[in-house]
């Protein structure tokens, strides 16, 4: 990895893209069934829906989703996502600061960025600073 560059787990919700840093994640499964815990390591562990906390319409219609195991503030949690799309490598220089006028529109404080990918935009997240 070149000196600067950092890695992003790119995931969707709805028809929406976002991404965490890879050195964020503990790992990635997929689920067909999920409740507000789930087993992993032999640990029961919260469960938080992105969706829900996002407020975006779930559109994942055939209840398959991907479980994101992270430690968020010292504690393992999982978070659900419609689907894991890739392993990015992003450099500073890619990453844009969010504009005033988008920090001000939402009420959830974890986004600190955006990357454009092709014809996408990614909100980057920061799962520390989830609600």
């Amino acid at each position: 990895i070149r000196k600067g560059a950092m890695e992003f787990v790119l995931f969707n919700i709805g028809s929406m893209s976002f991404g965490i840093k890879l050195e964020d994640v503990l790992e990635i499964f997929n689920v067909s069934q999920i409740q507000h815990r789930f087993l992993f390591k032999d640990k029961d562990i919260d469960v938080a829906y992105l969706s829900t906390l996002f407020e975006i319409e779930d559109k994942n219609e055939d209840g398959k989703k991907n479980v994101i195991v992270s430690r968020i503030n010292g504690v393992e949690k999982a978070v659900v996502v419609d689907s894991v799309s890739e392993i990015m490598r992003i450099e500073p220089l890619q990453i844009k600061e969010l504009p005033m006028l988008i920090k001000a529109m939402i009420r959830v404080q974890c986004f600190w960025g955006v990357v454009r990918h092709g014809d996408r935009l990614s909100l980057l997240v920061d799962l520390n600073r989830l609600e």
